[in-house]
């Protein structure tokens, strides 16, 4: 499986765009129906999180990385208000 090569400053860009898909639920959603490029990862992700995604995102041919921040500090450097754990950026996006 590929690495993405985005960066946090890359990450904070698409988010303040409105170009990134936050949750594991709306991620997996948009993998199965092929409609993500990239997915990340927050550092703390519990395993079975990292499994289901991994798992769609190998059938789906998109490449998965694990950012260096914990899931609290990736939802306060995306300005949210909770901890996002899993994120990713659409096709086209």
């Amino acid at each position: 499986m590929a690495e993405t090569t985005k960066t946090l400053a890359d990450i904070k860009k698409l988010a303040k765009d409105g170009k990134l898909i936050i949750g594991k639920e709306k991620t997996l959603a948009m993998l199965k129906s092929a409609g993500v490029a990239e997915v990340y990862l927050a550092s703390n992700c519990p395993e079975h999180i990292r499994k289901d995604v991994s798992y769609y995102a190998e059938f789906a041919g998109v490449p998965v990385g694990t950012l260096d921040l914990p899931s609290d500090e990736l939802g306060v450097s995306l300005k949210k208000s909770f901890a996002i754990t899993v994120c990713s950026l659409p096709k086209g996006g």
